[in-house]
């Protein structure tokens, strides 16, 4: 009966709501004197009962307009336990026969269980976590289908999303190596690293163009609103869908980048050439870049597979922030700010919209540009060796070193193993990043592992029955 539980359920006064019906049917229930008395207050109970999880329902798909608490999932969860020990003792209470052994187990099964979890300190860990998962899964919808392309339109709009987002990163690659091979301390170094970083990915943002990898961690509301809504094989099978369109969205994603940022920085690094009379990298430093872009010969694997974990925790970061705003309404305070009484509410209305619609966007992009640009600076305050990789920017200063070695480009065959580093990039950022969403989507739903095994399955009989669907959509 809380304020926020009410505001996420249906418009009900306190008498209809059927969290206040069960209470008020148990209440009838324990003073009924006969079997007839009691068979439609059962029925009743059961039927208000079914509204209770219904209602449960419908406020999960509210949280994406209200926002969420880790104090909300608890009570939600209390009450989803309480109803499955309210079924049990009912069950064994006024049963129809009465020898109904299955009914006793099932009640028992669920009174150990849960006094178990209560003095197991591994079931504490796992439930709070597995709270703070489903906080972290409920926000981030609306933003994660923006980086789905569910036809054909959509599909060839990422692809000039991509080519303009690759056009970008050239500029960001190229400010990053005047950066860093400008001997600044390393703090400074670090800062104005994420600063270039950050002010790429918000223009990016501003303009809607699309930077490979940084989508699949975004669509993690989206997978688990379909294991939370689904079962069985209607599960597996919008799963899959779900995952070859996220496949095809990606391959889209990665190759309009790295079309346009390998044709954009050898343009970039030919009229370099052609304007000033030497090259845009001297020649030590462009064999540096080849020898860290070596997978055989560096930590490449490492540093793209770290990398992808940045790239979640920013999608992270970039929900946790949009939810604090929806949560505690600051749309709604920015258009009914005094302010507006000198300016116009209708000015400030559309201050609110800009605000609602992009502060999730903004403050991913903030965290992942200064993220990618401090890790090396982490990295050598521990004395650690931390380097990051990304797909799209390694690819910009790969034809920025390659065309500044002019007709050496192949150089001793290392330009090869770079390309090795790259597609080995592409595999670890996107599978990172989209493995640890998919498994706190998984776990915030306590799916399986069984179940997980057979998805598994499942979307590997799909792509050989039809692997065209994963590269491109079908009608």
């Amino acid at each position: 009966m809380s304020p926020e539980f009410r505001e996420r359920c249906h418009p009900y006064v306190v008498e209809d709501s059927p969290f206040y019906r069960v209470q008020q049917l148990v209440g009838e229930l324990t003073h009924s004197s006969s079997a007839s008395q009691a068979q439609p207050l059962l029925k009743a109970l059961r039927e208000e009962t079914i509204s209770c999880r219904a209602e449960l329902e419908y406020m999960h798909e509210r949280m994406e307009q209200t926002g969420v608490s880790t104090a909300l999932e608890f009570d939600m969860f209390t009450i989803e336990r309480s109803l499955r020990r309210l079924t049990c003792i009912v069950d064994v209470l006024y049963s129809e026969r009465a020898d109904d052994n299955q009914a006793v187990k099932r009640m028992l099964d669920d009174v150990l269980r849960g006094r178990l979890e209560d003095l197991s300190l591994r079931a504490l860990v796992r439930e709070n976590t597995r709270l703070l998962a489903r906080k972290i899964v409920e926000r981030t919808g609306k933003t994660g289908e923006h980086y789905i392309a569910n036809t054909r339109s959509e599909y060839w709009g990422m692809w000039r999303a991509a080519l303009g987002g690759g056009l970008l990163t050239v500029a960001t690659a190229a400010i990053k190596i005047r950066v860093t091979t400008a001997g600044f301390p390393p703090f400074a170094e670090g800062f104005l690293a994420g600063t270039d970083y950050a002010i790429s990915f918000l223009v990016l943002q501003a303009l809607g163009l699309a930077l490979a990898t940084k989508q699949p961690s975004m669509t993690a509301a989206t997978y688990a609103n379909i294991v939370r809504t689904t079962q069985g094989s209607e599960r597996w099978e919008k799963l899959t869908v779900f995952i070859t369109r996220i496949t095809r969205t990606q391959l889209a994603a990665a190759l309009g980048n790295l079309l346009t940022v390998t044709i954009g920085g050898i343009v970039f690094a030919s009229l370099w050439l052609h304007w000033f009379a030497a090259p845009f990298l001297p020649e030590s430093s462009s064999q540096y870049v080849y020898r860290t872009l070596d997978p055989l010969a560096s930590g490449t694997g490492f540093y793209a597979a770290l990398t992808g974990v940045i790239l979640w925790t920013s999608a992270l970061a970039g929900g946790w922030v949009e939810n604090f705003a929806t949560y505690n309404r600051l749309a709604d305070a920015i258009a009914d700010h005094p302010l507006g009484l000198r300016f116009g509410f209708d000015k400030m209305r559309r201050i609110s919209d800009i605000f609602e619609k992009n502060i999730s966007g903004w403050s991913a992009s903030i965290v992942l540009g200064y993220s990618l640009g401090f890790v090396p600076t982490f990295g050598h305050f521990f004395g650690v060796p931390l380097e990051v990789r990304h797909v799209t920017l390694s690819t910009g200063t790969l034809a920025l070193a390659a065309t500044s070695l002019g007709k050496d480009w192949l150089y001793k065959n290392w330009f090869f193993h770079t390309l090795l580093g790259i597609a080995i990039i592409f595999v670890l950022n996107l599978g990172v990043s989209f493995g640890i969403a998919s498994w706190v989507a998984l776990r915030a739903y306590s799916v399986p592992y069984s179940d997980q095994v057979q998805l598994l399955k499942f979307v590997m009989k799909s792509f050989f029955r039809s692997p065209w669907r994963f590269l491109y959509p079908t009608r």
